[in-house]
């Protein structure tokens, strides 16, 4: 497992939110020390709980923007010449991968979090991620101003098969930093903060439908 090193300060404080009562960054008991998981690392924990039918995969997505590879020239597309397609030589073999999860009885869940005046990124979210996604995930919107929002954890977070409770670190522009595995008994309160968005937050389509105004030329899939 590769993990790498974190000295900056400004991710250490931006950790120090995560760290339970009289845990303290860099001794244990704190669920993360110096140490993060990279990216490669995080999908191979995912890939090694999440494979078999009625086997659980939960996300928590609430960042205004993201700075990830994983969307090639597509956030540049969108930006600067209104495409609202994804490339989709890069992107059909994503779609098969989770087509064939969902087709194996893999359940994956995702709540996305939006404020009340959508960025332009959480708008290409839904032009080239979620309006597609969402026939293979189970995605739900929970916006600030339209639905009925619950305090919740103020964080980026996994919860693998019921077992695993993943939070994920970013930087100040949404850049992946890294992500730490909790203890155990941190487990039912990211249970509870999960169950908790779900109920209150609104299938993808459904809510998609409802504002044809964010739509760029185009009615929902």
């Amino acid at each position: 497992m590769i993990t790498k090193d974190i000295t900056d300060p400004d991710v250490h404080q931006r950790l120090a939110k995560h760290v339970g009562p009289g845990e303290h960054l860099g001794r244990a008991p704190a669920w993360v020390p110096s140490m993060l998981l990279d990216m490669a690392s995080l999908e191979a924990l995912i890939d090694a709980h999440f494979y078999r039918p009625g086997d659980q995969l939960f996300r928590m997505e609430q960042l205004p923007a993201y700075g990830v590879d994983s969307d090639g020239d597509d956030w540049r597309r969108f930006r600067e010449e209104g495409a609202i397609e994804p490339d989709w030589s890069r992107k059909q073999e994503w779609y098969e991968v989770i087509r064939r999860e969902r087709e194996n009885g893999q359940d994956s869940r995702r709540v996305r979090r939006f404020g009340p005046t959508l960025t332009d990124y959480e708008l290409y979210q839904c032009h080239m991620g979620y309006l597609y996604n969402a026939r293979y995930e189970d995605i739900r919107v929970l916006r600030d101003d339209e639905h009925d929002v619950p305090e919740l954890l103020e964080m980026d977070y996994w919860i693998v098969n019921e077992q695993l409770v993943v939070p994920m670190i970013y930087d100040g522009h949404g850049r992946y930093v890294g992500a730490g595995v909790l203890p155990p008994d941190r487990l039912e309160e990211f249970r509870h903060d999960r169950d908790l968005a779900w109920e209150r937050a609104e299938p993808f389509h459904q809510w998609w439908e409802r504002h044809p105004e964010l739509h760029r030329g185009r009615v929902a899939a």
